[in-house]
């Protein structure tokens, strides 16, 4: 690793960021889609007025995105291809609308009362947020709405565990993109001058044609509105390389960080780590090396795993997304590249 690349991402990354500063007053989300949720209506309180998660403020999303932006410059500068790799779910895409659809037909089954009507229960704050779908967000989820747990403790499940709401039984065609994917698109080939590459990549339900339908379905359809996106579906093998890396970088992580519940590496992190090995052993359209710049996810294991895989190492710049409406996974809160949204495109 040069030198220069070390002193672009100092300080380090995993150092505790100062508090975030509030969100602008005046800051305006770009109009909404007709197809897209309306995040001041449907997702209060969870939701600023920007659209962004209360948790990242507007200036840190700004600050990470131009992290990126100076690698990719730097990089480009040395003959390279940069890369931006986003993880699908909970990230790339907008999955409030299978979510919130699952979370209803749990509660309407189970007749818990106090959520028959979602859309109420948000408004009038018996729901703080809607619920991610891993365990880990599963677990905020609990901890935000202790009440209907207790009251309902054979419908909500235990720590650990993920939310019945029946996920993955949905198709991806039924999210929407996150917003701002194709600004974000735009400034990366301002920044790279047309060089850098942004892959979509991960696993799960459904066929690759679902998910580039996701990134290339108009705007007005809930897409993203990209023409021809990199998408990538299923889970390769890491090398035994790069997950001996990844285990001794959380062995580390979870050492630094007894106070959170431990990190593990999965199938999903060794997916995500398969996926920068591929992406980084391939060659730009001209025979240059390809470098990922920055990998974008919710959670920690699988930027760890990404770590472990990415050329840069620890020096990949690794992004968690907490995606606004949704409780998260809490572990890596201390990461300063966070954001909520890919909207506003910071400027």
């Amino acid at each position: 690793m040069t030198g220069r690349i070390k002193d672009l991402l100092t300080p380090p990354l995993r150092r505790t960021p100062a508090p975030a500063a509030p969100t602008p007053a005046g800051l305006q989300r770009a109009p909404t889609a007709p197809a897209r949720p309306v995040d001041t209506q449907q997702f209060a309180p969870s939701v600023t007025a920007a659209g962004l998660n209360p948790a990242v403020s507007a200036e840190r999303q700004k600050a990470t995105f131009e992290r990126v932006f100076k690698l990719g410059k730097l990089l480009v500068s040395q003959g390279k291809v940069p890369v931006i790799v986003i993880d699908h779910r909970l990230t790339a895409m907008d999955d409030r609308p299978i979510i919130k659809a699952g979370l209803q037909d749990l509660a309407r089954r189970n007749n818990v009362t106090e959520l028959l009507d979602v859309d109420a229960a948000l408004a009038n704050g018996t729901l703080k947020s809607l619920p991610g779908y891993t365990e880990q967000a599963s677990d905020h989820w609990r901890a935000q709405h202790p009440e209907l747990v207790a009251k309902y403790p054979q419908v909500f499940g235990g720590e650990g565990s993920r939310l019945n709401i029946g996920f993955m039984s949905h198709s991806p065609r039924e999210a929407n993109a996150t917003a701002g994917l194709a600004e974000l698109a735009q400034r990366w080939a301002v920044e790279t001058g047309g060089k850098g590459q942004i892959v979509f990549a991960g696993s799960g339900t459904g066929t690759l044609a679902d998910f580039v339908n996701v990134y290339s379905r108009p705007k007005a359809q809930g897409g993203a509105g990209l023409e021809n996106p990199d998408v990538r579906f299923g889970a390769p093998s890491p090398s035994a390389a790069a997950t001996a890396r990844a285990q001794a970088l959380v062995q580390t992580y979870n050492q630094q960080h007894q106070d959170e519940e431990p990190v593990r590496l999965d199938q999903d992190s060794a997916g995500k780590a398969g996926w920068i090995e591929t992406i980084e052993g391939e060659q730009g359209p001209n025979g240059e090396e390809k470098v990922v710049a920055a990998f974008i996810d919710d959670r920690a294991d699988n930027r760890i795993g990404a770590e472990g895989a990415a050329k840069l190492g620890q020096n990949l710049i690794a992004i968690k997304a907490d995606a606004p409406g949704l409780s998260f996974s809490q572990n890596d809160d201390a990461n300063e590249n966070q954001i909520s949204t890919f909207s506003p495109n910071p400027q």
